[in-house]
Formats: structure tokens, sequence, C-alpha cells
């Protein structure tokens, strides 16, 4: 029987396969010095011995496959020529129409669809899920090979694609390639776990390290990005993948690049000392969450994302000594919730359209505390805005400030020039010039229960057309 089990030690960690097709050894003492060639002789499930390996054609995991390093830390792949690490499914890629899905049914019907182009066992983009087919009637009709269960809904986008399964990578070093060390291109339920992919990536072909691209339904864990010659993890056109306590650190330029992807979970990840921004959205991503992760010392903004972009939350972040802005959002919906914000050379943070600022702290930063002058509608409660070096919260239209203690920044404690803007109960002290600072542009501000003790300027300056003052303290 050519299936041997694994040593204990790796039957012992969640999620590691137990059982093997082929030994690779650099000393020749198993069946094979090269992974390439032991993909290339039709091994799915490999194990592979501490040592260095030298590979100049690329390692593609196949459907079920594995590379399973006996040691982290101890496996270096060095991929010669722009080949790379590769879990590839990227036979077929079809769009164009709409689909219509009914709760509790496997049928799919199309308008305008061409379902034809694809082949049983591809897959059915639903939203942000891959569903696999089970069989195609023409090119409007197809069943999925279980049953959706979720609200029926019209006119969705048709997105449809070959996609690999159920591979994983564990316990590489890949280092020193040319282009990409690792790419993950349609696949689906695959894990990739305890690898480090070092000095890869081209800045002349604005390659990444580590690409993952049109993928969905992944797991990263503990994969750590370094000294890219260009971006560190780029995410592109991906859907419903989790990263947990993964790290980017010391790329030439971005960090964690997402492009175009929705329902993105990162957890306990960090972005450090890159030379551009720590995590940047792009393109048209929605729903992304980013929790309990660092961005440190990059070189410009902490974390960013575009106008194209909604629906971003960061909560219990650390933002700290980044060369650009802290926090930096365009696009609408966003979210920012018990973060620190601390020491960038910009702007503290900034939200977008009917954004929400709430219970962070914001400390030590170069420009503007809290800016939200461009941004409508958003909400700005319970933070901390101390010693930024101009001022503390910029308000912009329909804004609502409410319960933020603001002391000592450089400018004024909060300054609105625009309309609608709601101050209530805020708290600012110590500041360079005025506590509020009502300008003659603002028109129909509420101004209440706000204390302004102790700005070296007015407590509160009131410019403004139609303002409403009360119960406010000098």
């Amino acid at each position: 029987d050519p299936v041997r089990l694994v040593s204990r030690e790796f039957q012992d960690q969640p999620g590691v396969p137990t059982a093997y097709d082929a030994i690779v050894s650099a000393d020749g003492t198993g069946d094979f010095t090269s992974i390439a060639a032991a993909f290339a002789a039709l091994n799915k499930r490999l194990f592979v011995r501490n040592g260095v390996y030298v590979e100049t054609a690329d390692m593609a995991v196949p459907e079920d496959g594995c590379i399973v390093g006996e040691t982290p830390g101890a496996v270096l792949v060095v991929p010669m020529g722009g080949v790379a690490v590769k879990i590839d499914g990227s036979a077929r890629k079809v769009s164009g129409g709409t689909i219509t899905v009914t709760q509790g049914s496997t049928g799919v019907v199309g308008v305008g669809t061409v379902f034809g182009a694809l082949l049983v066992g591809d897959y059915l983009l639903v939203e942000d899920i891959w569903y696999k087919i089970e069989s195609i009637t023409d090119d409007l009709n197809l069943v999925l090979r279980y049953p959706y269960n979720g609200r029926s809904m019209a006119l969705l986008a048709f997105e449809g694609q070959s996609m690999i399964e159920g591979a994983a990578i564990m316990n590489l070093v890949i280092a020193n390639g040319t282009a990409e060390g690792l790419i993950i291109r349609q696949a689906a339920h695959v894990i990739v776990r305890d690898s480090l992919v070092v000095n890869c990536g081209d800045v002349a072909t604005s390659r990444p390290t580590a690409l993952l691209e049109d993928t969905g339904e992944l797991f990263l864990l503990g994969l750590i990005v370094s000294a890219s010659k260009y971006d560190g993890l780029t995410f592109r056109r991906c859907r419903s993948i989790v990263v947990q306590t993964c790290e980017v650190r010391g790329c030439a330029n971005h960090g964690f690049v997402i492009e175009d992807c929705n329902a993105l979970i990162l957890d306990g990840c960090v972005s450090a000392q890159n030379g551009g921004i720590g995590f940047t959205s792009i393109g048209s991503s929605s729903r992304l969450n980013l929790t309990d992760s660092i961005s440190l010392q990059n070189a410009g903004t902490g974390i960013s994302t575009d106008s194209t972009t909604g629906t971003t939350v960061i909560d219990s972040c650390t933002v700290r000594g980044n060369g650009g802005a802290g926090v930096d959002f365009d696009g609408v919906g966003n979210g920012i919730t018990d973060c620190a914000i601390t020491d960038n050379v910009g702007a503290g943070v900034s939200a977008g359209t009917d954004g929400r600022i709430n219970d962070n702290l914001v400390e030590n930063n170069g420009g503007v505390g809290i800016d939200c002058m461009n941004d409508s509608g958003c909400s700005v409660g319970s933070n901390i805005v101390n010693n930024n070096g101009s001022h503390g919260i910029v308000a912009g239209p329909d804004a609502v400030l409410v319960g933020n203690h603001v002391h000592d920044n450089g400018g004024d404690g909060i300054r609105t020039e625009q309309a609608d803007g709601i101050l209530n109960a805020n708290r600012c002290k110590g500041n360079a010039l005025a506590g509020i600072n009502i300008m003659a542009a603002a028109t129909d501000t509420i101004c209440t229960s706000n204390n302004c003790k102790g700005n070296t300027g007015t407590a509160i300056t009131n410019d403004g057309t139609d303002t409403t003052l009360v119960n406010n303290k000098p």
C-alpha cells in the first residue's frame, strides 16, 4: 500500500493530513528529491523532510493534495526562473447575465447566461458563497449539488468557474524567487498554515510575494510574508476568506493588498515596516473585517480604503507610528471601534461617508485627530482625542459628535464649517485654539451640554448661522 501514516507529531495537529503518498527528501533517502517531480509523478500528498529544495518547475498541489513539511522553518524551497508553489484551478471562468436562486432548491435559472461554458463539478457564485454544480441542463438552467438554503434572490450577477478544492500547504519556507513564491488561484476549501514566503515578487512586473486570486472559503493561519520585492500579500477577487495570525513585514511596497474582494476576515494580523501602506483595500471591495490586528511603522498610511470600497470595519486594532495617516477610509458605511491610533505622521482617522468612529484612542498624531471634513453623516462618539498636532475633531456635514474627550490638541478641540452638525456632551480642554469653533460657513448647528474649560482660545466660538447653543459650560 503506497499510503503511509505521517509521524505522530503531525497527526496531533488539527487540520494536518494523516497520510501521504510519497516522501521527498533532499538527501536522497525518500522517494523523490524534488517536490515538483513528486507531483509530476501523480502523487497527491507529500511529506517533505527538512532540507533545501531548489525547484525549477512549478510545484502544483493537486485536488485534495498537500505539501507537509517536517518541521516549521526547516524545509526551504527556492523557486528558480519564475516558478512557484501553486494551488491553481484556473481552467475556466465565465460571467455575464443574471441568476435566480430559490430557498430549498437545487435549481438555478439564468437570464443571458452561458452555463454551457462550464462543466459539471465547476462552481457557481451566489453572493459571496461558492456552490458546486451537479449538472447543466442548458445555458439557462443548471442544478447545484446541494440545495441552496439561503433567502430566495433574483437578478444576481452570474459568475462561474473551475476550482481546485481540498488542498493544503503546511510548514514550508519559500524563499528567493523572482516572481510570486506562493500562488492560490480559483481554489476552494484550502488551508495554508505555519509557512513563510520571503524575498520573492518582482517590482518591474508588479508581482507580489504571495497572491490569492478568484479564491473562496480558504483559511490562512500563521503565514508570514517578508522582504517582498513588491507588495507582500495580495487578495484579488476573493470571497469568504479567513486570515488569522498572519504577518507581512519589510516589503518594498504595501503589506496587505485587498482588491475587489468581499467578505474577508483578517484577525490577529500584523503589517509592519513595509515601504507603502500597511493594509489597503482598493476597487469594489466590501464587507471587510479587520480585528485585533496591528499596523506598525509602515512608510505610508496604516490602513486605507479607496472611494469605491464600502462597509469596512476595524475593531480592537493598533495603528501606530506610520508615515502617513493612521486610518484613511473613503467609501461608505465604514466603522472604526475600540482602536488605538497613535503617533502617526499624518492625521489620525477619517472614516468616509456615514462612517462610525467610536470608543477609540486617537493620540499624538501629526495632523487632525479625527478628520470628517469631507465626509457626510459621520457618527463620532466616546473617543479620546489627545495631543494631536492640529485640530482634535473636524466635523463634516450632518455629523453627530457625542461624548468625546478632546484634550490638548494643536488647534481647535472641535471645528465645524458644515451644515446640520450635532455637538453634544463633548469635553474640550487644553486645546491650543478654541474648545469648539463653529465657523462662518456652518449652518444649523446644534451645540448642547458641552464642557469647554481651559482652552487657550475661547471656550466656544460661534460665527455660524442659525446655531443652537444650550447648556454649554465655558
